[in-house]
């Protein structure tokens, strides 16, 4: 009868180790998984910003360009 209690306990340590092992390495590769999707989102809203700002400063250059040249037409405009 000891030989049996004992083979028990031995194939319950390994059921638990094995159980744990499992579980480790699959939480472990989610993790990854999620990591690996916030950084990509982190890298495509922060290249969208960085286009975003390119942009607005372009607009701006060209409202200004805007601005003096029809500030220039006004004054060489003749006056009525």
């Amino acid at each position: 009868m000891r030989p049996m209690k004992l083979s028990a306990a031995i194939l319950t340590i390994t059921c638990f180790f094995a159980a744990g092992c499992a579980n480790t390495d699959t939480g472990s590769r989610v993790k990854t998984d999620a990591d690996d999707a916030a950084y990509k989102a982190g890298k495509i809203a922060h290249e969208a910003a960085d286009k975003t700002e390119k942009a607005a400063k372009i607009a701006g250059e060209k409202i200004k360009e805007a601005a003096k040249s029809a500030k220039d037409g006004w004054k060489d405009s003749p006056s009525k």
